[in-house]
């Protein structure tokens, strides 16, 4: 069934990322089809790419279904352990 969704690429010509290439598409793919497949039909998703500072910056946004607060809260949990393991 054909969900009508709409993919808007919102990314600057002077974006450089230095990473795997595999995992980076992996994780790209993952995440795009979880905004699809929790999206509606007639809905968006959005993926902007920014440099900020030394970083490179890459949100997927949708205006899908959206988590409970737990499962945020779960997730933003893990990813600070996550950043404060790797300083």
């Amino acid at each position: 069934i054909p969900k009508n969704i709409s993919v808007n690429l919102l990314v600057s010509d002077e974006i450089d990322v230095y990473a795997d290439i595999n995992m980076f598409n992996i994780i790209l793919v993952n995440l795009i089809s979880n905004a699809i497949k929790f999206t509606n039909s007639g809905g968006k998703i959005d993926v902007y790419a920014e440099n900020k500072d030394k970083y490179t910056t890459i949100t997927i946004a949708d205006n899908g279904v959206g988590m409970e607060k737990e499962v945020i809260d779960k997730l933003s949990s893990i990813l600070t352990r996550l950043n404060n393991n790797s300083n």
